[in-house]
């Protein structure tokens, strides 16, 4: 879109529509935005890598104590999941280097096939699990990430509700249930650290790296070359001005 209006404010004033003098302060203004949401990527892709390098170190914490309650939209999730017969486990901390630790809510149910992390990543986020006989691993999200179809790894990424996001968990496990076997049974707290560390040996960092693929390396070469485009047309804009003086 800036790299779009920077090769239109030089089309402008070829065609005598605009003065150089009426665009370039625009043009400057596109140029430091898309120069800066390029550097802040850059920094993000940065953190991004470091991450991916800690994270299969980073061992969720059981919270103990007085546990804080979740804020309003968590609660809203773990409502909703209730009825569909999910009870609360645990709350655990995961503290990836130096960052906040990150809050996740565990809840198990009948017949143990499937559990759920919820939490809060750019959204808040409900996650179904469940692990097949081969073990491969399938995640089922109601909403906030990015598909992942992995020999290790199924992610299922839907915008609807737990609900419905659990209907298509549990259809896709019959399948694999069918061809395989049963899948792992997770009911109880040891239950799921155990399966929670093999998942982070197994797959931890896919869904990072997936989002550094699809999403910030994308946004930092558009970015990119949005501000050279702009530069470009900045020094048009220079060079006519100069011409006319």
């Amino acid at each position: 879109m800036y790299a779009g209006a920077a090769i239109a404010a030089v089309v402008a004033v070829v065609a005598g529509v605009a003065t150089p003098a009426d665009l370039i302060g625009p043009v400057i203004a596109a140029t430091v935005l898309a120069g800066g949401v390029a550097a802040m990527s850059l920094v993000r892709k940065r953190r991004i890598e470091q991450a991916l390098g800690e994270i299969r170190s980073a061992v969720p914490v059981v919270a103990t104590g007085l546990v804080e309650a979740p804020s309003k939209e968590i609660a809203a999730l773990i409502a909703e999941l209730r009825p569909l017969g999910f009870a609360m486990i645990a709350a655990t901390d995961t503290r990836i280097g130096e960052g906040q630790p990150i809050r996740t809510w565990v809840l198990t149910g009948e017949p143990g096939t499937t559990w759920v992390e919820v939490g809060m990543a750019a959204v808040p986020m409900t996650i179904f699990l469940s692990q097949a006989q081969t073990g491969r691993l399938l995640e089922t999200t109601a909403r906030g990430a990015l598909p992942i179809d992995d020999p290790r790894l199924l992610v299922q990424a839907l915008n609807t509700t737990p609900a419905v996001a659990l209907d298509a968990h549990r259809a896709t496990l019959e399948e694999w249930t069918r061809s395989s076997g049963p899948p792992r049974i997770v009911r109880t707290l040891d239950d799921y650290l155990a399966v929670e560390a093999e998942q982070r040996q197994l797959t931890g960092g896919m869904r990072m790296a997936a989002f550094l693929e699809r999403v910030v390396e994308p946004g930092i070469r558009t970015w990119t070359l949005s501000a050279a485009i702009a530069i470009g047309a900045l020094a048009v804009l220079f060079a006519l001005a100069a011409a006319r003086a």
